[in-house]
């Protein structure tokens, strides 16, 4: 399990398959966690863009998205214990960015589900016989991809919008929606071994 900064607060949980080949020191894992983003973005403009030009209400607004993902780890060195790993590996995002307007009966979602790719470093530090300290720090890309609003507007990346509002493209939705694009996550975790 990992805690840390993963697009803003994010716990993460990990399933490692160790020394698959010992001489090259290399292991697989498959994870998946929750994030909480405290700022989803600009909510005027979102209200714009999917909902309507009305104004008025006092903002709230945050985001979460539900992750994936699998990695490659290879052992770059090993002094007294002590590992650092290089992974790598393909991504996944299920965001939702979440919109309201108090006093002015106006709350919506913005969701996407995008595809991405992170590659970083992991120190790896036993603390005990099966206990594991781990600290992890890496950079990903999560690629474009379609935004939906209110179940009614739609805008993609390709240019190919469903309804669009006002002539509003993809670019604009994207600059208001804080979804997930270019993150540097850091993340502290404990491991346990099974054996």
């Amino acid at each position: 399990m990992q805690l840390g900064y993963y697009g803003d607060a994010g716990v993460n949980m990990t399933l490692d398959f160790e020394n698959l080949n010992p001489q090259l020191g290399v292991s697989v894992g498959f994870h998946g966690g929750y994030s909480y983003q405290f700022d989803s973005g600009n909510a005027e403009d979102a209200r714009r863009i999917f909902i309507n030009d009305a104004t008025g209400g006092t903002i709230e607004k945050h985001g979460q998205a539900v992750r994936i993902g699998a990695d490659i780890r290879i052992q770059l060195l090993q002094q007294n214990d002590i590992e650092l790993r290089l992974y790598g590996g393909p991504r996944g995002s299920f965001y939702k960015g979440h919109y309201a307007f108090i006093g002015d009966n106006e709350e919506f979602d913005i969701s996407s589900n995008q595809a991405g790719l992170e590659l970083g470093f992991q120190g790896v530090l036993p603390v005990h016989e099966r206990l594991d300290l781990t600290l992890s720090a890496g950079f990903s890309y999560f690629f474009p991809a379609t935004l939906e609003g209110h179940g009614k507007y739609l805008y993609s990346p390709d240019g190919v919008d469903d309804n669009p509002r006002n002539e509003f493209t993809w670019e604009d939705a994207d600059k208001a929606v804080d979804q997930p694009g270019f993150e540097i996550p850091v993340l502290l975790g404990i491991r346990w071994k099974l054996r």
